[in-house]
């Protein structure tokens, strides 16, 4: 998921029991959201301010989570060896039991640079995004199973999906058509953080980085979309 293009500036929740592992994870959710919520609010609109901003609320994150007991000491107790892809926004690893794929986020969706949409500082915005995707790709859900820090010592959510083990990159052509069928149009999107890009609109939501390599299709032709850009129209 791009660290830009993704929520809108309203919140609009579904059931934290969607996307958490634990009741401790969820706890850490409620608190490190309302802590980083009043850290946002009062915030003046410099530069400086915004990268305070990350560097603190992520700081409140940690502390929370160790406090709740859903810090995760070492992702290799979780995984099966070296991490199978990594990108701008997760490294990702095989679970023992090679039923899911283990995402370590590093968060980079905190853009401490964007003065205009302000609210991808907030925590929420990324915890939202994985309530949607769960909403509309149940069959790649998200759990969120805890939080940790990654090589470069910065915290971290930590997630798995299910793992698909035969597939092969769906084409444009047939990710077109599975979204048509689910009720969205291909459109240049016109409104807010998505202005511009190409991407999809059902007048709810708006898809963007539909790619080859964000869908996979199984050895039954099945698509899974692993990994859009999902964001509340505006």
């Amino acid at each position: 998921m791009d660290n830009r293009r993704t929520m809108g500036s309203e919140s609009k929740y579904l059931s934290l029991g969607t996307i958490t592992g634990s009741d401790a994870v969820a706890k850490t959710i409620t608190e490190s959201t309302y802590s980083n919520q009043r850290t946002g609010n009062s915030a003046t609109a410099t530069s400086s301010d915004k990268r305070w901003i990350k560097h603190e609320g992520l700081r409140q994150l940690a502390q929370i989570t160790i406090e709740n007991g859903a810090w995760i000491e070492s992702i290799t107790d979780l995984t099966d060896g070296d991490s199978i892809n990594n990108g701008t926004e997760n490294t990702v690893y095989l679970s023992k039991d090679g039923r899911n794929v283990i995402k370590v986020n590093n968060f980079s969706f905190l853009n401490k640079y964007d003065i205009e949409f302000t609210h991808t500082r907030d925590l929420r915005y990324f915890f939202n995004r994985i309530l949607i995707h769960n909403l509309l790709f149940p069959d790649v859900f998200y759990k969120i199973i805890g939080f940790s820090k990654d090589y470069y010592d910065q915290t971290c959510a930590v997630l798995k999906q299910p793992y698909i083990p035969t597939y092969e990159y769906a084409t444009r052509e047939k990710i077109d058509s599975e979204l048509e069928k689910m009720g969205f149009i291909k459109t240049v999107l016109g409104e807010g953080i998505n202005k511009g890009l190409n991407g999809f609109t059902n007048g709810i939501y708006e898809l963007t980085d539909a790619r080859p390599q964000n869908v996979l299709q199984d050895e039954n032709g099945k698509l899974h979309f692993i990994d859009l850009d999902i964001s509340h129209k505006l």
